[in-house]
């Protein structure tokens, strides 16, 4: 399933929500980042239905974040085995 098919589900309370963007590189044929478009279309779909919306992408293009969160992981664990040594 794509992002942007994302439905929030009725009836909940839900007044905002957060996307997580994958900041893909950028696609030469379309000369956008797959991602970021599908998570922009989210993001305007959804405030157009009355919701609050909060987005977040990756640091570095090319990554998700699941690829930041590890690295930010194996950073501190990096760091910490530094200052036991």
């Amino acid at each position: 399933m794509l992002l942007s098919q994302f439905v929030v589900p009725p009836d909940l309370g839900i007044h905002t929500v957060h996307i997580f963007a994958d900041f893909d590189k950028i696609d030469p044929k379309t000369g956008k980042s797959p991602g970021m478009a599908d998570a922009l279309k989210l993001e305007k779909r959804l405030r157009a239905e009355g919701l609050r919306t909060v987005m977040h992408r990756p640091k570095v293009r090319g990554t998700d974040f699941c690829d930041q969160w590890r690295t930010e992981y194996q950073l501190r664990l990096v760091s910490r085995q530094a200052v036991t040594a």
